[in-house]
C-alpha cells in the first residue's frame, strides 16, 4: 500500500540560512513520516530532516512551529538514542512562558504518540507530564530557572523562546550537558533583545537556522494577510522581523551608538 504521508525531500533554504549538509537529508524523517501522519511543508521538512543539536525557528503566527517542535520530540521519545536507552528513555523538556502554553505543546506531542501508537501514562506529582511504556518521558514546565533546574534532559524545547527570560536560557544549557542532548527553540520575534534575537543574530555554525514568514505558509489564504498588512505588528507577527517596540524608552541602536561614541571617547 502507498504510504500517503510521503514527506517531501528537504529543499535548500531560499533564505540562505541553511542548506541541508551530506547526512542531513535522512534525520528520522521516516520514523516522523510513519508513525504520526504528520505532512510538512518544505520548510517545516528542513527543520525535521536536520541532524543538527541546535536549532532555531524564525517563524510567522500560525506557520505551524508547534507541530514541528511536537514531531521533533516524538522521535527522540520513540526512538531514543542509545545513551538514552541505557538510562532508562529519553527525557524531552517542554519549556514555555506559561505552564498553559507548555501545555498545548504537550497536547499535540500526546496526540501524535497516540497516531503513533504509543500510550502514555501520568506521572505523580507533576502537573505536565507523560511516561510512554519504552520509559521514554515529556514533562511541560513554566519558563522560570527554579523549574528547569532539576532536570537532565536529552532534548529542551523552548516554545515562544523569545519570550523567555535570559535567566532561564542559562538555566537550560547545563540539562543537556551530559547527554550532548538536542535544544529546539522557536518563536516570532519581540524586538532586537534577548537571547532569541542575540542567537539568531550571533548564533555560530552549530545552530540551524530557519525562518518561515506568513508568505511561505500555504495554510494562510492571500486575503487574511492583505488584512493583517495595515497592522503595526504585521512585520513582527507575520514577516519575522525584529523591530523594536514602542514600551521602550530607547532603541537597541541608540544605545549601540552612545556606546560607540563613549568608546570613542576614551581613546
Amino acid at each position: 500500500m502507498e504510504n500517503r504521508f510521503r514527506f517531501p525531500p528537504p529543499p535548500e533554504d531560499p533564505a540562505g540560512h541553511h542548506s541541508p549538509e551530506k547526512g542531513d537529508e535522512g534525520g528520522g524523517l521516516e520514523i516522523i513520516q510513519e508513525r504520526t501522519g504528520f505532512v510538512p511543508d518544505p520548510k517545516q521538512a528542513l527543520v525535521l530532516a536536520s541532524q543538527k543539536k541546535r536549532i532555531i525557528l524564525n517563524c510567522s503566527r500560525q506557520w505551524g512551529k508547534s507541530s514541528v517542535l511536537a514531531a521533533r520530540a516524538v522521535r527522540m521519545l520513540i526512538a531514543p538514542p542509545e545513551s538514552a536507552v541505557r538510562q532508562g528513555g529519553a527525557l524531552v523538556l517542554v519549556v514555555a512562558r506559561t505552564l498553559a502554553q507548555a501545555g498545548e505543546t504537550m497536547r499535540k506531542i500526546e496526540r501524535f504518540l497516540k497516531v503513533a501508537g504509543h500510550e502514555t501514562r501520568g506521572e505523580a506529582g507533576k502537573t505536565l507530564a507523560m511516561r510512554l511504556g519504552n520509559g521514554s518521558r515529556v514533562v511541560g514546565v513554566a519558563a522560570e530557572e527554579d523549574k528547569v533546574r532539576s532536570y537532565t534532559a536529552d532534548m529542551v524545547i523552548l516554545d515562544e523562546a523569545a519570550r523567555i527570560p535570559d535567566d532561564v536560557w542559562g538555566a537550560i544549557e547545563p540539562t543537556l550537558a551530559t547527554t550532548d542532548g538536542d535544544l529546539v527553540v522557536a518563536s516570532t520575534p519581540e524586538g532586537k533583545r534577548g537571547m532569541f534575537w542575540e542567537v539568531w543574530t550571533n548564533g555560530g555554525p552549530e545552530w540551524l537556522k530557519v525562518q518561515a514568514t506568513v508568505h511561505e505558509c500555504p495554510r494562510i489564504s492571500k486575503e487574511f494577510i492583505e488584512a493583517q498588512r495595515k497592522k503595526p505588528s504585521f512585520v513582527q507577527e507575520y514577516e519575522c522581523g525584529f523591530v523594536d517596540s514602542s514600551r521602550y524608552l530607547i532603541s537597541r541602536e541608540s544605545v549601540e551608538r552612545l556606546i560607540t561614541s563613549d568608546e570613542k571617547a576614551l581613546r
